[in-house]
C-alpha cells in the first residue's frame, strides 16, 4: 500500500479530537469521532483519551494560558464502540496558573476510565535557561545517517517481533490515525547494550490541517504522540518475546516550551517533524517506567514524559498462543475494512 493510500485511510488529528458540549451540562463534552484502536482491537489507544481529556479542559481556559503539565491515570479500558464523556472540574483560576481535573466515563461502560490533573500557564520569558548540550542529531548520528524523518519506516501498531511477522503475513498496513509516526531502526546503537542504555527514536508529525489559532490542539498532538508504543520500549529493551498483559497505569508530560514553540506547522503551512527519544530507567515486580524527551528540529528539548506501566510476561506457551491468535483475528477483521 502506498503512502498516499495510507493517508487516505487515516483520520485527521483535528477530527479525532473534535468535541461537542453535552446539552444541559456545563463543562461537559463528548467525542465526535471514534478513538483510534491499534491493531484493530476493541479497546482504544490510551494516548487518544489522554490528549482529548486535556483538550476538553482547554475549553474552560481563558486566552493566554497554555497547557504545561499533565498527569493522568488509566483506570479502566476505553472501549472504541462507546462514547466518551469528559467532565471538567475547575480547581483553580490563578493569575499565573489555572488548574483543571477531568473525569472520563463511558455511558454503558465504565463510570471512570481515565482521570487527569492538568495545569495551564501564562507564557513567560525567563532570565535563565539550560538543557543538555548533546542533541539527538549528534548523539545518534550513525543511526540517523542523514536520513529525513519520512525515510524511516512507519511505526508498527504493536512494536514486538511476532506482531511484525503476523502483519507481514496478512499485508496489514498498520494505519495509525491522527499522526504520521516513523520508527528509527536503532539496532546498531542498541546492540550489546544493557536495558537501561536501550534507546528508541520516533519521529512524528500531524495528519491534516490544525488551525494556528488553537494552540491547545497543537499541544494535544504532542500528548497524543507521546504514548505511541510507549511500553513496548520495555519489552524490546528487556528482550521479552511474549507478554500476557500490558497497560499504562499513569502518564505524565511536562512542556518546557509553550504556545508557538509547539505548533505542528510552520508559518508557510508545512508540517513540522518532532522527535521522541525514549528509554526505560527501571523495571521490577511486573512494572516498569517509560521515559522520554521530545525534541524539535532545531534541537530544542521541548517536553519530557514519564510513564508507569504494567507488564506481565506470558505464563505459558498456551497463554502466549491465545494472545497471538486473538490479535491475528482482530488484524484480519480490521484489514478487511481498509
Amino acid at each position: 500500500m502506498s503512502t498516499s493510500d495510507l493517508y487516505a485511510n487515516r483520520v485527521a488529528f483535528a477530527q479525532l479530537m473534535a468535541l461537542e458540549q453535552i446539552p444541559g451540562q456545563s463543562d461537559s463534552y463528548r467525542n465526535v469521532s471514534k478513538p483510534h484502536s491499534p491493531g484493530g482491537f476493541t479497546t482504544a489507544f490510551g494516548g487518544h483519551v489522554y490528549a482529548q481529556a486535556v483538550y476538553a479542559a482547554s475549553k474552560t481556559i481563558k486566552e493566554g494560558y497554555f497547557v504545561h503539565n499533565v498527569t493522568g491515570f488509566f483506570t479502566s479500558p476505553v472501549m472504541v464502540n462507546l462514547p466518551l464523556h469528559f467532565t471538567v472540574t475547575r480547581i483553580k483560576d490563578g493569575g499565573l496558573v489555572c488548574t483543571r481535573s477531568v473525569n472520563v466515563s463511558q455511558p454503558g461502560g465504565a463510570d471512570n476510565c481515565f482521570t487527569c490533573i492538568c495545569s495551564f500557564k501564562r507564557n513567560e520569558k525567563g532570565s535563565y535557561e539550560h538543557q543538555e548540550d548533546t542533541t539527538p542529531a549528534q548523539k545518534y548520528a550513525k543511526v540517523l545517517d542523514g536520513k529525513k524523518p519520512e525515510d524511516h519506516k512507519f511505526s508498527p501498531a504493536v512494536d514486538i517481533p511476532w506482531y511484525w511477522e503476523i502483519a507481514d503475513r496478512h499485508n496489514f498496513p498498520d494505519v495509525f490515525s491522527g499522526m504520521d509516526v516513523r520508527k528509527v531502526d536503532m539496532t546498531p546503537y542498541n546492540q550489546g547494550r544493557p536495558p537501561y542504555e536501550y534507546r528508541q527514536l520516533q519521529y512524528y508529525r500531524a495528519i491534516g490541517a490544525i488551525t494556528a489559532n488553537d494552540p491547545h490542539l497543537h499541544a494535544c498532538a504532542h500528548l497524543y504522540a507521546s504514548d505511541r508504543n510507549s511500553l513496548f520500549v520495555l519489552v524490546n529493551a528487556l528482550g521479552i518475546k511474549d507478554y500476557s498483559r500490558m497497560a499504562s497505569i499513569s502518564h505524565s508530560v511536562v512542556f518546557h516550551l509553550l504556545g508557538d514553540d509547539l505548533l505542528m506547522y510552520d508559518a508557510d503551512g508545512k508540517e513540522r517533524w518532532y522527535l521522541q527519544e525514549a528509554w526505560t530507567g527501571r523495571t521490577v515486580a511486573n512494572r516498569g517506567t517509560h521515559e522520554s524527551k521530545i525534541w524539535d528540529a532545531a534541537g530544542r528539548h521541548i517536553a519530557s514524559t514519564w510513564q508507569d506501566g504494567l507488564l506481565k510476561t506470558a505464563g505459558s506457551n498456551t497463554q502466549s498462543a491465545g494472545l497471538k491468535k486473538a490479535i491475528e483475528a482482530q488484524m484480519v477483521k480490521a484489514a478487511s475494512k481498509i
